[in-house]
């Protein structure tokens, strides 16, 4: 708003616009401007400056703009650039997201939050019921809830502390002054590792003097952190540091059973069980 002016030019993100008089139009990049100059105190000969933009508001909405207008006596400073805004709820976010380790995944935002006005985020994510990818064993699902203010967001977020070789759905949603967006939701399984501890029970007999069968229970569901494929036994004289070691076949839903032969009569044999994934 100012006294009569002859050129209006405007700067959209570093591109010149014009310069334009009152009805005139032009194009650049493919989209049409066209400036009106209305007068709004006749006394003062004051008036002010309507650009009509010929483009879809969701393509306009973030650009910078700045104008400096020219009269007879000379050309003003350019204004500060002022950014598009739109007073509506943010669209459904979007991010990358993938898994870093067995207990950890990276979530990569898209979105330009200022854009929108974002003030707060939250990430959501949960671990159902049966969420192993492999095997019988079926978890018990549970959640949790990270919530960022606009001040504290960053490209990226490391989410620690989850269950190896488990899918999780993780659920996004952005906050502005208006409200809430939709919710986008993504799955993502975080990467095998062995297993973490031994099996259940393990049980040895002698069944002659040459032979000892050894049976042993399953690795605990929450501990397999992948599909178990069979079982390594090691065995030797206690007193010997000479170990023989073999691989079963196995499961995760249940043991399993070796025998071994060819042993030295009256002697005592350590035995160790390990699952395999």
């Amino acid at each position: 708003t100012g006294s009569v002016a002859t050129n209006v030019t405007f700067i959209r993100n570093g591109t010149t616009v014009g310069p334009l008089r009152d009805g005139e139009s032009t194009e650049s990049g493919g989209v049409t401007y066209q400036l009106t100059q209305t007068v709004t105190d006749r006394a003062q000969s004051t008036y002010q400056n309507v650009l009509t933009i010929n483009q879809p508001l969701a393509e306009i909405i973030g650009s910078a703009f700045s104008c400096s207008v020219e009269n007879t006596i000379g050309t003003s400073p350019t204004s500060q650039p002022f950014i598009i805004t739109r007073k509506d709820v943010p669209p459904p976010p979007s991010a990358t997201i993938v898994a870093v380790s067995s207990t950890a995944i990276k979530i990569s935002w898209e979105d330009d939050f200022q854009r929108y006005g974002v003030i707060s985020c939250t990430v959501s994510y949960e671990r159902a019921t049966g969420a192993m990818q492999q095997g019988p064993c079926h978890h018990t699902g549970h959640s949790n809830n990270l919530t960022f203010a606009s001040h504290d967001m960053e490209t990226a977020i490391i989410v620690t502390g989850l269950e190896e070789f488990s899918t999780y759905t993780v659920t996004i949603k952005t906050q502005n002054e208006v409200g809430c967006s939709s919710p986008s939701t993504w799955k993502v399984t975080t990467w095998p590792a062995s297993p973490s501890s031994a099996p259940e029970w393990v049980n040895s007999t002698a069944t002659t003097s040459t032979t000892i069968t050894v049976q042993w229970g399953a690795v605990p569901c929450m501990d397999q952190n992948s599909e178990i494929t069979g079982y390594r036994v090691q065995y030797g004289p206690v007193d010997s540091s000479h170990k023989t070691t073999d691989t079963v076949p196995g499961s995760a839903s249940a043991g399993g059973m070796y025998t071994m032969i060819g042993l030295i009569p009256s002697t005592n044999y350590s035995i160790e069980v390990a699952a395999v994934n």
